[in-house]
């Protein structure tokens, strides 16, 4: 080989290892922000579901009450009747997995499996149950059909990936989220941290100011003490001022036209005219103590108002 051939050869060789060099160039992987690959989703991730089981975390394999009733749930029946477990994933799509960390369900105890499907709505997140046995009054009112939705997470807003341009209006690697109306949208932007989750039923507030949801047949013309309604009613603080009620004194429960009246005992001469009225009309908003609560207050003529 002469020299002038071994130069074309060399020349050759450099302008194959540019066009690998460039052609390698082109090829680099797409850059995601740590943002985007946690709370970035394809909107398509969401028509499959996840496996959870649930495990105790007490020796006993007990599970925990969902408000903290103890009494309450004997005397004025408030509707969570089932335990609640915590859950570990144990199959599914693992970019699913965060909306089902911390989770807690209601089960008949630990090792019970439930399928959790999902549902994207304008503005949530929706997470479901498969049924699995009965359930709790209060999941039983919100369910539908073989599903009862558990939990929900706020979104952020619709959109697509797609890659950012430079100043030539060149594609680069990098990757950005761009919010697009949901029909032309392929991804969905959700903060699938545990704080950002909303469960439904009688769990869906917080804890310290859950309303206590109750059996109408099961509350109506019962009669309990003073301090089981203040455990009950979370700002009591109103009961105590305006009826000077104490803890030991007996209340009536009078559930009427889906409101519930709570009925302080009384004198008959403290009772207006209309009240009286109602008295002899037999209007269950006044009732008559009987003699037992009579006795035990001292009045004369004892009636619940």
């Amino acid at each position: 080989m002469t020299q002038k051939m071994r130069n074309c050869l060399k020349v050759y060789l450099g302008l194959f290892g540019l066009i690998l060099f460039i052609g390698c160039a082109k090829e680099l992987p797409e850059y995601l922000s740590d943002d985007l690959q946690k709370n970035v989703f394809e909107i398509s991730q969401f028509e499959g579901s996840v496996i959870v089981e649930t495990f105790s975390q007490d020796k006993s394999g007990r599970g925990t009450l969902s408000i903290n009733t103890v009494e309450v749930l004997s005397q004025a029946f408030a509707l969570n009747e089932k335990e609640l477990y915590p859950v570990r994933f144990i199959s599914g799509d693992e970019r699913l997995k965060p909306f089902v960390e911390g989770l807690e369900l209601e089960a008949n105890g630990p090792r019970e499996q439930f399928k959790i499907s999902f549902k994207l709505t304008e503005n949530y997140l929706v997470g479901y149950k498969e049924a699995n046995g009965n359930l709790s009054g209060h999941l039983e009112m919100i369910r539908r059909g073989h599903q009862t939705p558990i939990f929900q997470y706020p979104l952020s807003n619709y959109g697509v990936l797609e890659r950012r341009e430079n100043d030539l209006g060149e594609e680069t690697r990098v990757v950005e989220f761009r919010t697009r109306h949901r029909t032309n949208s392929t991804h969905v932007r959700i903060n699938s941290t545990v704080e950002n989750r909303t469960y439904a039923g009688l769990r869906a507030r917080d804890y310290n100011s859950k309303e206590v949801v109750m059996l109408k047949d099961q509350i109506d013309g019962k009669v309990i003490n003073g301090h089981i309604l203040f455990q009950l009613l979370k700002n009591n603080n109103a009961i105590h001022r305006t009826s000077g009620l104490k803890s030991n004194d007996p209340v009536r429960l009078n559930a009427y036209r889906g409101r519930l009246y709570i009925q302080i005992p009384t004198d008959y001469n403290d009772l207006t005219e209309v009240e009286r009225g109602y008295l002899r009309s037999g209007d269950n908003r006044i009732e008559e103590c009987g003699k037992k609560v009579q006795k035990q207050l001292g009045f004369s003529h004892c009636i619940y108002r």
